[in-house]
């Protein structure tokens, strides 16, 4: 067992289940367009990657090669989603059991937390806004769009274990690697596995997300977890 001192949470599928209101907008730009509808559990399987992957992945054109026509394209389904998303992202979306508590026990604890996503940046900071206290992540909320590049990237990931620990960047060389062992990622997908061994991080995955347990076995995570309560137990947290 270690003892942790910080923790980054991804958003989508670990902290909120928003899968219902994604796929409102997705379907509402589909229709648009007259493209095939889908559903709420083939949307879960195209979130993860960003917007762009989402609307490609949702449309014919995820079949077809690249071209000038499609990225047009493309990029007007984004902006639709936009439009969309920003009216119905709150309707159904709410945090999963468990996860309240388990926030305001970590920071009764001490522990630093934050957010990092490849949604849309003013999205996860509108969110978390909504559906948590400003206090228990004191700021440090990051989507796609800012500064920094997006997940498995380990450069925020990292920054966020620097600020957050007290400790200077973990150094890489030939002969180096000084890690972050003692801080987690915890996430629903392969991408957010993936974030936390590129920073040197311990990597908790959790069961009831967007993917399914059987392919998160495939990047070997440091722990699955079922349940919130199972997170604060397995993982020495308080």
């Amino acid at each position: 067992m270690k003892k942790i001192k910080a923790i980054i949470f991804d958003l989508d599928g670990t902290l909120v289940n928003t899968v219902e209101d994604i796929t409102k907008a997705v379907n509402q730009v589909l229709s648009e367009y007259n493209y095939p509808l889908h559903s709420i559990n083939e949307c879960q399987d195209f979130i993860g990657e960003g917007v762009e992957k989402l609307m490609l992945l949702a449309s014919p054109y995820h079949n077809l090669p690249p071209s000038e026509k499609r990225e047009q394209i493309l990029r007007e389904m984004v902006e639709r989603f936009n439009y969309y998303y920003q009216q119905c992202y709150l309707e159904k979306s709410k945090p999963y059991p468990g996860i309240t508590s388990l926030l305001d026990r970590l920071v009764n604890a001490k522990i630093p937390l934050a957010i990092l996503s490849n949604k849309t940046h003013s999205f996860v900071v509108q969110t978390a806004k909504h559906l948590f206290k400003e206090e228990i992540f004191a700021g440090r909320v990051f989507g796609a769009g800012t500064n920094f590049p997006r997940k498995p990237d380990p450069t925020l990931p990292l920054h966020l274990c620097r600020e957050m620990t007290g400790r200077e960047l973990g150094r890489r060389s030939e002969s180096t690697f000084e890690t972050f062992e003692d801080c987690l990622f915890v996430g629903d997908s392969d991408i957010d596995i993936n974030t936390a061994k590129n920073a040197g991080m311990l990597s908790v995955a959790v069961s009831w997300g967007f993917q399914k347990v059987d392919h998160l076995k495939k990047f070997d995570p440091w722990r699955i977890v079922n349940t919130a309560e199972e997170l604060l137990k397995n993982c020495s947290i308080v």
